[in-house]
């Protein structure tokens, strides 16, 4: 029954417009809807699609083959966990975050991290509406926007 009612809202999801939240029969007829409809705002069609996108990826599998022996961080490539390790040594890095095991050469770098852990995101994306906390991270994130 509740699988049944999940299905059922997955569907309404893919077939409702996610500006003017009409149905559609299917995601087809909804995709026409919001080209010919909804033409004069390319940006709002373009931010309606990446939101459906990404409600209808699933999971990646992960199964992290190598475990930090001194936290519960896994990952897939003995590389990455090597560099991960440079977080739990204090040789060099004597500025430590307060809120996780993170350590940093310089004090203004364990600053700009200190952002990272606060819910406040005032820098957003003009594309997707996604919030950071800092203004950098927002202009990699724009690159991901490039070519689509």
């Amino acid at each position: 029954m509740l699988e049944c009612h999940l299905d059922n809202l997955t569907l309404i999801e893919k077939t409702e417009c996610m500006l003017c939240h009409k149905r559609y029969e299917n995601e087809h007829i909804l995709k026409n809807h919001m080209l010919e409809d909804h033409k004069e705002n390319k940006g709002a069609v373009k931010i309606a699609n990446n939101k459906r996108v990404i409600m209808n990826k699933k999971p990646k599998s992960f199964t992290g083959l190598f475990q930090c022996e001194k936290c519960d961080k896994r990952f897939n490539m003995k590389s990455a966990l090597e560099r991960h390790m440079a977080v739990h040594s204090t040789e060099g890095r004597p500025h430590a975050c307060p809120q996780c095991p993170k350590r940093f050469k310089r004090s203004q770098d364990m600053k700009w991290h200190l952002k990272t852990h606060s819910s406040e995101k005032p820098n957003i994306c003009d594309i997707c509406g996604k919030g950071f906390a800092l203004k950098y991270v927002l202009t990699q994130h724009r690159r991901s926007h490039e070519g689509k």
